[in-house]
């Protein structure tokens, strides 16, 4: 192990000091003004005076329109009966016979896993 001289530890530890006070002096001279939540109180120095919106109106769900009606059924059981027929295979041949399946091939089991080696302790 090595170490350093005690002079030369006191002078890293005061530029480590040095550089922790300069940026949180940094930090705090560079921020912005206090921010205000919406509704709060402003202060006399805080900027310009809260602006109150004279033309805002608050929503009315009395005046909404009504929602549209819903389509007739005819047509939705159109839709229903074309999709279903464009999503139906063909019929098939009644002189056609399926194809036989594939045999399946034998699946080979892995080999057993080898039981581990015994290790030799490190100490």
């Amino acid at each position: 192990m090595w170490s350093m001289p005690q002079n030369v530890l006191r002078l890293v530890a005061a530029g480590i000091l040095g550089c922790a006070v300069l940026g949180f002096t940094l930090g705090v001279t560079g921020a912005g003004p206090r921010s205000r939540l919406p509704g709060g109180q402003s202060g006399a120095a805080d900027g310009p005076p809260v602006n109150p919106a004279a033309d805002a109106l608050p929503i009315n769900l009395e005046e909404m329109p009504p929602p549209k009606a819903p389509e007739p059924e005819e047509e939705e059981e159109a839709a229903v009966e074309e999709v279903a027929a464009v999503a139906a295979p063909p019929p098939a041949k009644a002189t056609e016979a399926p194809p036989a399946p594939k045999p399946a091939a034998p699946v080979a089991e892995p080999p057993a896993p080898e039981p581990p080696a015994e290790e030799e302790p490190l100490f």
